[in-house]
């Protein structure tokens, strides 16, 4: 299934099997940048998701299991630099390092 923006540019796209959906969901920003992408499992968010910026850097990463972040997580300031460094397991949530837009950690 395909939605688009009336000015034409691909808004959002996904696959659905008897109303489920599965495989990988695309979505964009008006300008035609990529906004985000990731991957359904039986309707389950599933694998690797990834996020940008309208300008098209990079915004943020993770994995997901069954729905449930598990792994890294990672997002970066606008400038590019990384911003945050989020680990889960199964959804629990583990650990946390914060760095500024100028690349220092950041005390909590």
């Amino acid at each position: 299934m395909t939605f688009w923006y009336q000015n034409g540019q691909k808004k959002e796209e996904a696959t659905y099997k008897n109303g489920v959906e599965i495989g990988i969901h695309s979505w964009w920003y008006e300008n035609g940048n990529l906004k985000s992408k990731g991957s359904f499992n039986q309707g389950e968010p599933n694998g690797l998701w990834v996020y940008w910026y309208e300008n098209g850097q990079k915004s943020g990463e993770g994995v997901l299991k069954n729905g449930k972040q598990d792994g890294l997580v990672t997002e970066w300031h606008k400038n590019g630099k990384v911003a945050e460094e989020r680990v889960y397991k199964s959804g629990k949530f583990l650990s946390k390092i914060e760095w500024d837009d100028e690349g220092n950690i950041r005390k909590n």
